[in-house]
C-alpha cells in the first residue's frame, strides 16, 4: 500500500519539499546549459514557475479582451489606482500582485527579446513590435541594447548594421503609414472623409516578414515607490509602452491589502489587442497554468470575437471537465446590458430604475447568459461543461445601481471561500499537475545536448578544411618561389642564348660583301631583336607569377632603351675599312692569284668580325644593366611571398590550435555530461515520485 504524501512531508512542508525539487532540477538545467544544452525555454519555465510557487497563496489570473476592465477590475479590488487603466490596449505585461506593508513595485528585466513584426489576422502587422524595435534602435543607452540579429530562414542568426536596420525600419514605416492613410496631416472630419473616400494603394508588407533576437545587457532589478500620482504614471508608463515593457521580463506590484494574505493577482495582458505580443504573454501564462482564472466577459455584447477570444484560449488551461473549477466567469458592464434587455430587448419594456424589477430581470438575464455561455464553452475549449460554472455580473461604473457596486465585496467573499479551501494538498496536486512531466522534459534537454555532442565530435571536418588549407599555403608557396627561381635562370638563358645567336652570326660573316651589309643593317636588327626577345621573357615570366599569388602585383615591367644597344658610329666604319680600300684591293688580288697558297685578307676580315664581336659583347652589358633591377624586384618578391604565406601559416597554427582547444572542451563537456547523468535521472525519479505521491490514490499509477 502507497504511503499518502502529506503523512511522509506534513501539509505545511508541501511548499518547501516542492520548491526544494524545483531548485534542484534549476540547477541541473543550468548545468545542461553550461554543456551547450539548448535549455533557455525550460530555464524561464522553471525560473517562473519557482517564482509562483514561492508564494504558497493561491494565484489568481485575470484574463480578458483588452480593454474588457481588468485592471479597472483590480484597481476596485485592492481600493486604489494600482494598475493603469485606459481605452486603449494598455497591460502589456503580466504583473503579479502580492501583499506587503508598502505599496511599491520591481521590474525584472530580460536579457533577450525574440520579435516577429508580422502576425496572423488583419492588419498583420505588429506595431506595438516595430515601435518598440525602433524605439530600442534610436536611444540604446537608455534601453541597454547590446546587439540585434536577423533570424534566417535556417535558423541562422545575422548581425546586423544597427543604425542601417533603424533607418530601414523608419522608412517603412512612414511608407506603411502613407499607405494605411496615416498622417500628421489627416486631422479635420473633412480630410478624413477624402481619406475614406480616395482609393489608396495596397499595402505592401516587404520588408516587414522578418524575425530578430535582440539582446540587452543585463541590468538589476529596478523598485518604483508608489507614493505620489507621478511615481504611478511613471510605473504605468514601464508596464504598458511597448518599448519599456517588452524589455521586462517580470513586474510585481507590492499593495497593503489585508485580503492579499489569502491569494496573490497576476494582471495579463489584453487578448484581440492589435499588438500581438499582448496576445502571447496571456498565452504563455496559461501554458504555464496559474492556480485560478478570472475570466472578463462584456456583457454587452457577449457573442463578439473578443469574448470568443477569450473564452478559445481557455484550451490551454482547461484539460478535463474539473477544470472549470477552478474558472470563475465575470460578465462586466453588467449595468449596461441589463438596462438595454429591460428598456429594449423586453416586451413590453421594463424599468430600470425599480429594484425589484431589476433584480427580477437580472436573475432571468443572468440564467439566460449562464446557459449560453456553459453550449459556448463546449464549442470553444473542446472540452465539455458538465457543470454551471461560476458566472458573476459586475457593474464597476460609478452609476451602477447599490446592488451591482457591492459585487466587489461579492467578489472577494468568494475569492477568498475559493482560495481557503484551494490551499495546502489540493493547492500543490493542481500546482504540480499543471506543470506536468518536468523530469521528462529534462531528460530530453539532456538527451538533444548528448546526441549534439556526439555529432560534433564524429564530424572531423573542421579539421580536414584546416590540414587541407594549410596544404594548400604551403604549395601555394612552394609554386610562387619555384617560379622565381625558374624566372631567373629563364632569364639568364635568354640573355646568353641571345647573345650566343648574335655572336655565331658574327662569326658566319666570311665576305667583305656580307661584314659591310651586317655593319650598316644586321648589327642594329639584330641587337634589337634580342632586346625584344628578352622584354618578352620578362612579361611572360611576370604574368606566369602573378597568376601564382596576388603578392606579385609589386613587379614592374622592363623596357630597354633601343637607342643605347646600336653600332656605334666609329666602331662600325673601323670594321668597313678593314674590309675595304686600297690595301684591301692589293691583298684580293693576290687572294685571286694565289689564294691556293695563303690567303692575304683573312686577318683583315677577323679584325672585322673582332670589332663587331666586341660591339655585340658592349650591347648585352648594356641590355643586363638595363635588366638588372628586375632580379632585385624578385628578391622583394621573394620577401613578399615568405612574409603573406607566415601570416597564413601563423593563423592556421592558431586556428589549429583553436580548434584542438574546442575538441579538447568538447571531450571535456561530454565527459561533464556523463558526469551528470545519475544526478539528471535521480532528480527526475524525484520528480516523477513526487507528483505521483501527491496524486489522489484513484489516479496513481
Amino acid at each position: 500500500m502507497k504511503t499518502d504524501i502529506t503523512t511522509k512531508t506534513g501539509t505545511a512542508n508541501l511548499h518547501e519539499a516542492s520548491t526544494g525539487l524545483l531548485r534542484r532540477a534549476l540547477e541541473l538545467v543550468h548545468q545542461l546549459g553550461e554543456l551547450g544544452a539548448d535549455s533557455t525555454t525550460l530555464v524561464h519555465e522553471l525560473e517562473d514557475l519557482l517564482h509562483q510557487w514561492e508564494d504558497s497563496r493561491p494565484q489568481v489570473a485575470v484574463i480578458g479582451a483588452f480593454s474588457s476592465g481588468k485592471s479597472t477590475l483590480l484597481n476596485r479590488l485592492l481600493d486604489l489606482p494600482a494598475v493603469p487603466v485606459s481605452r486603449t490596449p494598455t497591460t502589456a505585461v503580466a504583473t503579479v500582485i502580492r501583499l506587503d506593508s508598502r505599496r511599491h513595485g520591481v521590474l525584472r528585466y530580460k536579457t533577450s527579446a525574440l520579435l516577429t513584426l508580422l502576425r496572423p489576422g488583419n492588419p498583420p502587422l505588429d506595431t506595438g513590435a516595430l515601435t518598440a524595435l525602433i524605439e530600442w534602435l534610436a536611444r540604446p543607452k537608455l534601453y541597454h541594447l547590446q546587439d540585434i540579429h536577423v533570424i534566417g530562414d535556417d535558423g541562422e542568426r545575422i548581425p546586423v548594421d544597427p543604425g542601417a536596420l533603424l533607418q530601414e525600419l523608419r522608412g517603412l514605416w512612414e511608407k506603411h503609414q502613407e499607405a494605411s492613410g496615416i498622417t500628421k496631416k489627416t486631422r479635420s472630419a473633412g480630410q478624413a472623409l477624402v481619406r475614406i473616400i480616395k482609393p489608396r494603394p495596397p499595402l505592401e508588407w516587404r520588408g516587414f516578414d522578418r524575425a530578430f533576437e535582440v539582446r540587452f545587457r543585463p541590468r538589476p532589478d529596478a523598485e518604483f515607490a508608489l507614493d505620489t500620482e507621478e511615481q504611478l504614471r511613471d510605473f504605468g508608463r514601464h508596464i504598458t509602452e511597448p518599448a519599456f515593457a517588452l524589455t521586462l521580463h517580470r513586474v510585481t506590484l507590492f499593495v497593503p491589502e489585508p485580503r492579499l494574505s489569502h491569494m496573490t493577482f497576476l494582471d495579463t495582458a489584453g487578448l484581440c489587442s492589435p499588438m500581438q505580443f499582448h496576445k502571447e504573454v496571456t498565452l504563455e501564462l496559461l501554458e504555464r497554468r496559474t492556480d485560478k482564472l478570472l475570466v472578463l466577459l462584456d456583457a454587452r455584447r457577449t457573442e463578439t470575437e473578443t469574448n470568443d477570444e477569450g473564452l478559445r484560449v481557455l484550451h490551454k488551461f482547461i484539460k478535463s471537465p474539473d477544470d472549470y473549477r477552478q474558472v470563475t466567469f465575470l460578465l462586466t458592464f453588467w449595468d449596461h446590458a441589463l438596462r438595454t434587455h429591460m428598456e429594449e430587448d423586453s416586451d413590453p419594456p421594463l424599468e430600470y430604475a425599480d429594484a425589484a424589477a431589476r433584480q427580477a430581470a437580472g436573475e432571468r438575464f443572468h440564467a439566460q447568459k449562464t446557459g449560453r455561455l456553459m453550449d459556448r464553452l463546449a464549442r470553444a475549449v473542446g472540452v465539455p461543461c458538465e457543470t454551471q460554472p461560476v458566472v458573476m455580473p459586475l457593474g464597476l461604473g460609478p452609476n451602477a445601481p447599490p446592488e451591482l457596486r457591492r459585487g466587489i465585496d461579492v467578489l472577494w467573499e468568494h475569492l477568498i471561500g475559493e482560495c481557503d479551501g484551494w490551499v495546502g494538498l489540493n493547492l500543490w496536486r493542481g500546482r504540480w499537475k499543471a506543470a506536468g512531466h518536468l523530469g521528462g522534459r529534462i531528460m530530453a534537454v539532456h538527451r538533444a545536448c548528448a546526441g549534439a555532442l556526439a555529432d560534433q565530435l564524429r564530424d572531423s571536418s573542421a579539421r580536414k578544411d584546416l590540414d587541407a588549407e594549410l596544404r594548400r599555403v604551403q604549395a601555394g608557396r612552394q609554386g610562387v618561389l619555384a617560379a622565381i627561381e625558374r624566372a631567373r635562370s629563364n632569364l639568364k638563358e635568354v640573355i646568353a642564348a641571345q647573345r650566343r645567336s648574335m655572336l655565331a652570326t658574327i662569326a658566319g660573316l666570311d665576305s667583305c660583301g656580307e661584314i659591310e651589309h651586317y655593319c650598316h643593317y644586321r648589327f642594329n636588327q639584330d641587337a634589337w631583336a634580342a632586346a625584344l626577345a628578352i622584354e618578352a621573357e620578362i612579361v611572360r615570366v611576370h604574368g606566369a607569377i602573378q597568376e601564382l599569388g596576388p603578392v606579385a602585383g609589386g613587379l614592374r615591367p622592363v623596357a630597354i632603351d633601343k637607342k643605347l644597344i646600336g653600332l656605334s658610329d666609329d666602331a662600325r666604319w673601323s670594321a668597313i675599312d678593314e674590309v675595304s680600300g686600297f690595301w684591301y684591293g692589293v691583298g684580293a688580288v693576290w687572294d685571286f692569284f694565289f689564294g691556293g697558297l695563303a690567303s692575304a685578307n683573312d686577318g683583315r676580315r677577323a679584325a672585322a668580325r673582332r670589332i663587331l664581336s666586341v660591339q655585340a659583347h658592349l650591347v648585352f652589358e648594356v641590355m643586363e644593366q638595363a635588366v638588372a633591377h628586375w632580379p632585385t624586384q624578385l628578391d622583394w618578391l621573394v620577401n613578399q611571398v615568405e612574409a603573406h604565406a607566415a601570416v597564413r601559416l601563423a593563423d592556421l597554427a592558431a586556428r589549429r590550435a583553436d580548434h584542438a582547444a574546442f575538441m579538447a572542451d568538447l571531450v571535456h563537456r561530454v565527459e561533464r555530461l556523463r558526469a551528470l547523468e545519475p544526478a539528471l535521472r535521480a532528480c527526475n525519479g524525484e520528480l516523477v515520485a513526487f507528483h505521483r505521491a501527491l496524486a489522489p490514490a484513484d489516479d496513481r499509477g
